[in-house]
Formats: structure tokens, C-alpha cells, sequence
């Protein structure tokens, strides 16, 4: 079985070995990759959307590609070369399928034009057509901006123009799975969303593959810094860290010393004039104003063994989006047995508790997010019982096992089908 993947990034194994680049996004398809390519009889070909056109035999049963012709596509359809382009690939690598990673970009719809007869899937990261209506947080561009900072005024212009681009790219989403052999997700609520706005979408459920060194170690409250937490990186509203940050005023009130651990690159140290977005400076202007600058604490970006280090240090995790598909993180916190808490959106409600394996609160409760915390500070041994419930919880619903298998299972029903209808066409 010869599969063909399809990233619209370097990321992962191919950032690392075409670009030297230790990329750590898209952990979930190093994930995959392992335990897919130890399965007997795949060959394995990864292409992404790169600065250069690269091709490199990375083993007997790996290629890796880049096109370096072509940009992400959003909102729009790609240009025609782009599909020769892509055709380029697919003659040279010769798949039995192709998978897409992700729906957020347009670049998919060249795939499937250049695939021909060749069955194309898609791997669901992040839902578009619901994702787009938290885009700013439901904050309101207005927050962001200073009267006297024209750049601000800038950047807003073109939020407000990337959100336009975003509802388009919704229409070509559905054109892209209505068109596809299918789409794998691993919850009822995707799984809600596709069917009602495709009729002729195939959906096949397989488990987020998380990055296997969130399967080792386990949470410890003792081992802990005291009242501290950890979070998810949002670089943008709608990952919530506005609202968490606002809570954690109301934490300080009794507990003055309460850290917030915040990964990503989201230096609060670079210059507050052109170099940060507007979103940056809203966050920035929002700690200072609440009296909370040693309180929070950016991490710049972290490898995947420095995210679980920060996770096992700290008491909590907090997952604050307003919006979530897989919600990942959170799910590699509740792996190591951490603390969690976590707002009611996406799939959450359909692995967690409240009381039980998290604690959950509605998205804009911004008192109640603090009293969640407040409680698993209190409570240090009610803490650890949530932590070691959501290890329990999260390993059954979520099995990391055979992963590879399953994956390959579901590309050999794809691929019998396709040749059933090939077959019967003819």
C-alpha cells in the first residue's frame, strides 16, 4: 500500500529533515507516523507546502516532498498550475490514496483535481465552518486598538479582511469533503457538523494520535511549584488566554503568589510598536492594568518534552478557548494526569466529567473559571483524585493502541471501495 500525505505546512518529521527546522506543530501527525509506518507492506510519502521544491528518499519505505511553487490558499480557489504542480508529486510517488491534513486551506481542492481516480481523504484538525465564528473571541476589534497607534489600526484592517477570506474558505471546505472519499474524525461533534452541512460526506472515526512522550510520566501534586498553572498557547482571542488572564486577577486576590505559564511565541518582551500584533498589545495593556506583570510568565516556544516538564511542574492546566475540535492539549494534560480545567466547548463535554476527570465552566465565565481554580488549589488532595481520574478516562475513551493499524484498515476499505466503483463504472 503506497499512501501519499499531504500538509499544508513543513511541520514535523519533513520540517525537520528538509529544513533543519525543529518545528513542533502538527505533533499529532509525528504521532501517526511511527506507529503507521511500522505496519507491514505501506510505503509512505509526505508532501508539504515549503519555501523550496525538495524530494528526499528518507528510507527504503519514506519519501519526502516539497513544493515550493505554490502558497496557502485561503478563501479562494488555487490557481490551475498549482494542480500540475501537485500532479508532479503524485505521478512521481504513485499512491493507492492520499490524505490531507486538515481542511483550513484551499491548496486541498488542488490536490484532489491533480489526484484523478485516486481516492483523497481528509484528516479533520480544525472545523472551519464553526472554528471562523470565534475567530477574534467574540472580543471585538475595538479592544485591540489605541486611538494614536496607526499600526494597530492596520492590523485590525486586515483581521477584518482575513475573516471575510475565512467564511469563503468555509464553501470550499464543503465542496472539498463533498468531493473527497472521506473525512476521519474522532468525535460526535464533528462528526454532527460535516453530516449537516455535507449529505454526501463519509465520516470514519479514529483517535487523535498523541505524541508518545505525553504517554510517559505521570502528574504529581507534591511535585508541583505551588499555585501554579499552565495553559495552552493563544496567539489569537479565540484561545481564550484574555479571559483566563482576567481570571487569574481574581485568583491573586487569595493567592497572591499564583503563576501563569504561557508557551508559544508570545513575548511580552519584544517592542510593544510595530512587532507585535494588536492582539499582543490588547494582552499586554490588559496585565499591566490589572496589576498581574509578575504573575505571567511567557515560556517562548517549548519542544514537546518542555510542554510536559511545564504540565508536570504545575498544579492546574487550563484549556480556556472558545473553540476547540480535538482540544489536543488539554488531552495530552489529562494523558499525564494533570489537574484540568476546561471550558464546555467542541468534543470536550464527551470526555470529561465535571467534578469527576475535569473541572468545566462556560466559555465567558470568567468568576467561575477563577472559583475552578481556586477549588484545585484548596483542595490539593481533591486535585490529585481529578488528575488520576482523567488519566483513567482518557486512556480508555482514547486508546493509543494499534493506531497504525486502524489507520491502515480504514485506507484498505477506502481503497476497495474506489476500485469497486472503478470496476463497475467500466
Amino acid at each position: 500500500m503506497r499512501v501519499l500525505w499531504v500538509s499544508y505546512a513543513p511541520i514535523g518529521l519533513i520540517s525537520r529533515v528538509l529544513f533543519n527546522n525543529p518545528s513542533q506543530s502538527g505533533g499529532w501527525i509525528d504521532a501517526m507516523y511511527e506507529p503507521f509506518i511500522s505496519q507491514p507492506g505501506v510505503v509512505l510519502g509526505i508532501a508539504c507546502i515549503g519555501p523550496t521544491g525538495k524530494r528526499q528518499e528518507y528510507s527504503d519505505r519514506v519519501i519526502l516532498y516539497s513544493i515550493g511553487t505554490v502558497r496557502k490558499i485561503s478563501g479562494s480557489l488555487p490557481p490551475k498550475k498549482e494542480v500540475c504542480e501537485w500532479g508532479k508529486i503524485i505521478d512521481d510517488f504513485c499512491p493507492d490514496i492520499i490524505m490531507v491534513w486538515g481542511t483550513e486551506y484551499a491548496n486541498g481542492y488542488s490536490v484532489q483535481m491533480a489526484a484523478k481516480q485516486i481516492p483523497v481523504m481528509y484528516f479533520i484538525q480544525g472545523v472551519v465552518g464553526k472554528n471562523n465564528r470565534y475567530s477574534i473571541g467574540k472580543l471585538g476589534l475595538d479592544h485591540w486598538i489605541r486611538p494614536v497607534d496607526l499600526v494597530s489600526r492596520m492590523q485590525c484592517m486586515v483581521q477584518r479582511r482575513n475573516e471575510k477570506t475565512a467564511y469563503k474558505q468555509i464553501e470550499i471546505e464543503r465542496m472539498m469533503v463533498d468531493q473527497s472519499a472521506g473525512i476521519i474524525i474522532d468525535n460526535e461533534w464533528a462528526k454532527s457538523y460535516y453530516q449537516a452541512v455535507s449529505g454526501k460526506v463519509r465520516t470514519m472515526f479514529l483517535p487523535l494520535p498523541i505524541k508518545k512522550v505525553f504517554l510517559e510520566d505521570h502528574h504529581r501534586i507534591h511535585n508541583c511549584i505551588p499555585h501554579s498553572i499552565f495553559t495552552a498557547a493563544g496567539r489569537y482571542p479565540g484561545k481564550g488566554l484574555f479571559q483566563l488572564i482576567k481570571a487569574i486577577r481574581l485568583v491573586a486576590d487569595k493567592y497572591p503568589d499564583v503563576k501563569l505559564f504561557i508557551p508559544g511565541d508570545m513575548d511580552n518582551r519584544k517592542p510593544d510598536l510595530i512587532f507585535q500584533s494588536p492582539y499582543m498589545k490588547y494582552l499586554n495593556r490588559l496585565i499591566r492594568s490589572l496589576n498581574l506583570s509578575d504573575a505571567v510568565v511567557f515560556c517562548g516556544p517549548l519542544t514537546s518534552e518542555q510542554m510536559k516538564e511545564h504540565i508536570l511542574s504545575c498544579n492546574v492546566y487550563v484549556m480556556p478557548s472558545l473553540f476547540e475540535n480535538h482540544s489536543s492539549s488539554l488531552r495530552e494534560a489529562m494523558y499525564l494526569g494533570a489537574p484540568c480545567v476546561t471550558t464546555l466547548v467542541g468534543s470536550v463535554d464527551e470526555f470529561t466529567q465535571y467534578g469527576v476527570d475535569a473541572l468545566t465552566y462556560r466559555t465567558g465565565e470568567i468568576d467561575s473559571l477563577a472559583q475552578c481554580i481556586i477549588r484545585l488549589f484548596e483542595n490539593p488532595e481533591y486535585a490529585e483524585q481529578i488528575g488520576e481520574n482523567a488519566y483513567r478516562t482518557i486512556r480508555k475513551n482514547f486508546p493509543q493502541a494499534a493506531l497504525g493499524e486502524a489507520l491502515k484498515d480504514i485506507y484498505t476499505t477506502v481503497i476497495g471501495d474506489q476500485d469497486e466503483c472503478t470496476e463497475y463504472d467500466s
